[in-house]
């Protein structure tokens, strides 16, 4: 018995009959996260046949996670949630020590014990009639090889009567509605756009032509911390043979990740999922696409 890398270490290398082999990956000699593969090569020697066991190793940075990555406050009128506890973890068999900072100073951090940290706004001090943004770094308090988490926070602070508002009746396509966790706003796919409402005032905060003209927009689905959204469209095309005049129609497959942090959007080109997406999940402290059947893909819609 033998291995083909040097980071596999063998505890018997021969014998006859039935037998046990102990096998043990170095990995101090691996400075960053990622699949490691290798082989145990098992040969009889009176034959000189031989079987490949194969063997992987999969090595990943230490992460600090945050129960959820974004924390929505508002104060008005009539809603005060000013408060939320969020717990802290890693991804590592072991604890951590941690701490948290920001420079908001209308956000107070507390850590309640080793693994929650209770986060408050003040109405006193954010600006009044505002929606105020802020992050919180979660950090390792003496290990600076563990990576960060930051927590977005969003506070809606306004002293206006807030009452229900009566929208203008929309054709929204085939209920494509999502809200920000981080916004105090909601996104309605109609027609080829993609609209904005404030969620107080009911007011339209801003319009975008995302797909072509007489197309739908519709599959929205909302990135877990608000960043961006993931939107497509069917296109129809129609092409005439020149010769016999034959028009044959087909459909071209649009899909777009729109930035909500600047209201503007990318088509996504060079995608390879063979299903519609569904959700985008936070795996661990990194996030994933997933579709109908449980492809993993990055952002880009490309299979990991």
């Amino acid at each position: 018995a033998s291995a083909d890398v040097d980071w596999l270490s063998l505890d018997v290398s021969s014998g006859s009959g039935n037998g046990e082999i102990v096998i043990t990956p170095d990995i101090s000699s691996f400075s960053a996260s990622g699949l490691q593969q290798g082989n145990i090569i098992l040969t009889e020697v009176t034959s000189g046949d031989s079987k490949l066991v194969p063997v992987d190793l999969a090595l990943d940075n230490v992460y600090l996670l945050a129960e959820q990555p974004v924390v929505a406050f508002t104060s008005t009128n009539t809603i005060l949630a000013v408060n939320k506890t969020v717990a802290i973890s890693n991804n590592g068999e072991l604890s951590l020590g941690w701490q948290a900072s920001t420079q908001a100073n209308w956000l107070n951090l507390t850590p309640i014990n080793d693994g929650q940290l209770l986060i408050t706004a003040d109405p006193s001090i954010a600006p009044m009639n505002n929606n105020s943004f802020a992050e919180i770094l979660i950090s390792a308090a003496d290990d600076s090889a563990v990576i960060s988490e930051t927590i977005k926070v969003s506070f809606y602070n306004s002293d206006m009567i807030v009452e229900n508002k009566i929208l203008t009746p929309l054709e929204v396509n085939n209920n494509e509605m999502q809200s920000s966790p981080v916004r105090p706003v909601f996104y309605l796919g109609v027609d080829n756009k993609l609209l904005t409402y404030h969620q107080y005032t009911g007011a339209v905060v801003s319009s975008l032509d995302v797909s072509p003209e007489n197309t739908v927009l519709e599959q929205l689905i909302m990135h877990p911390n608000g960043d961006y959204l993931l939107a497509k469209a069917l296109e129809t095309i129609s092409l005439e043979d020149e010769t016999t005049g034959e028009v044959t129609t087909s459909e071209l497959v649009h899909r777009y990740r729109i930035n909500l942090n600047d209201n503007t959007f990318t088509e996504i080109f060079d995608f390879d999922i063979s299903f519609e997406p569904t959700d985008i999940v936070r795996l661990l402290g990194r996030y994933f696409v997933v579709t109908q059947t449980l492809e993993f893909a990055d952002e880009n819609l490309l299979v990991q």
